[in-house]
């Protein structure tokens, strides 16, 4: 087991603060048209509505439905947020319990750390990835030159159109905080990265994107007819407790696809798992009973929250059937919750420092979960004991666990398929 670690085998909103509307211009509510990145802004008297009148796009195929209205943090905060049992959740997904706010911000971005460094990638499948997004469009068919002379009186000179230039996208769904959006966008400077999610918690960090990254607000589970075909990479991570159909988001990212695309997914398991595998005992470890609670109230609520283990599956029902994909692969990494291995060397310092990433993760998850359990039933002194319980065990490292991340990848069908492979 030990060759598997952390590597494969409606009150005030805190956004409407007011030094926050110079990021507003990099977001807005989905659907949109091109991932654009610049805009010019005309304020109705009343500031009731901002539309967006801007002409100046950046080169995009990303094309959808017209915006409506562009975010701005004065007037949509408590629009897109809402306050839950002393934390900010999102208002458009009652499903999707955790916050949204400073605290889960940090948390996201400690996440988001860890994975990158059990993985040493912020994405699996790095060639098929590369290859999605640095191959060229298929040559334009010849237009037919019009003859200048063909009509009568005196010739007249035709004026050279520009032809825009096609540039290759990414979707990030569930955003968070925007990091693996914005990395991306710094490690692929000519392709389009747009990240979506629920609510804006991304505003704050939006100011320090690059000009090829943008972010929307927007709801997964009504569907993404906006983005059919607009995309040559989409990636969804840490979502699954928010989606009710996970099948049909499966279906609903694929149709985002550009033939050849990949589709990433990358979720976690909320059973914790001990040294010989063995699922870890709500009776033996206080961090799995919070978990175990978590879970139970989740799937009561209709959340597929187990969904991580059955990516790879749901994706390979897909293969072979038209607009399906070509091939599934299969990941599965293993990180220590703390750092209690044993050993001076370089590789266990390295899982160690990861395991302390993951140990502050799961401080501030338990927290996360908070509002979800109170909902549940759950009585908030109850709750609190319990997370000083997973609190102390998690510093005592008295019980050694490992957290397991599922990831899945699929290739988006170039045409008619005829053969299923299970690796890459």
């Amino acid at each position: 087991m030990a060759a598997f670690l952390a590597y494969r085998s409606p009150s005030p909103s805190p956004y409407m603060d007011n030094d926050a509307d110079a990021d507003d211009e990099r977001m807005s509510a989905s659907p949109s048209p091109t991932p654009s990145f610049e805009h010019e802004h005309e304020h109705d008297p009343d500031g009731e509505m901002e539309m967006d009148r801007s002409s100046e796009y950046y080169d995009s195929d990303v094309e959808g439905a017209p915006s409506v209205y562009s975010y701005a943090s004065s007037r949509d905060g408590a629009r897109f947020v809402r306050e839950v049992h002393g934390r900010v959740c999102n208002a458009q997904n009652e499903l999707y319990a955790l916050p949204a706010d400073d605290e889960e911000c940090d948390r996201i971005g400690t996440q988001h750390l860890m994975l990158k460094l059990a993985l040493n990638s912020n994405y699996t499948a790095p060639h098929l990835v590369k290859r999605a997004l640095s191959r060229p469009f298929p040559a334009a068919p010849a237009q037919p030159q019009a003859n200048p002379f063909n009509f009568p009186g005196l010739p007249r000179q035709r004026r050279s159109v520009p032809q825009q230039t096609q540039r290759r996208a990414l979707l990030d769904c569930g955003t968070g905080a925007g990091q693996w959006a914005k990395e991306m966008a710094e490690e692929w400077p000519d392709v389009d990265v747009v990240g979506i999610d629920l609510a804006p918690q991304f505003r704050k960090r939006a100011a320090n994107a690059p000009k090829n990254c943008r972010f929307e607000v927007d709801d997964v589970t009504l569907g993404l007819p906006h983005f059919k075909g607009a995309f040559d990479v989409v990636h969804s991570r840490s979502i699954c407790n928010g989606v009710p159909d996970y099948p049909a988001y499966i279906e609903d990212l694929l149709l985002t696809l550009r033939p050849g695309g990949i589709l990433l997914l990358v979720e976690g398991d909320l059973q914790l798992r001990n040294w010989d595998s063995s699922p870890t005992d709500p009776e033996q470890s206080a961090m799995q009973r919070v978990l175990f609670a978590a879970y139970s109230a989740l799937k009561g609520k209709g959340s597929t929250v187990d969904a991580g283990k059955l990516c790879a599956r749901w994706l390979g029902e897909h293969v072979g059937k038209p607009g399906g994909v070509t091939f599934v692969g299969e990941d599965l990494v293993w990180v220590p919750v703390g750092p209690w291995l044993q050993g001076t060397d370089e590789r266990t310092r390295r899982l160690n420092y990861i395991g302390e990433l993951m140990r502050r993760d799961c401080k501030l998850f338990v927290r996360s979960l908070r509002p979800t359990l109170i909902d549940a039933g759950y009585r908030a002194e109850v709750l609190d004991g319990w997370i000083e319980d997973a609190d102390r065990e998690l510093e005592d490292l008295t019980v050694h666990m490992f957290c397991t991340w599922h990831y899945a990848w699929a290739e988006k069908a170039e045409g008619e398929l005829v053969r299923t492979v299970m690796d890459e």
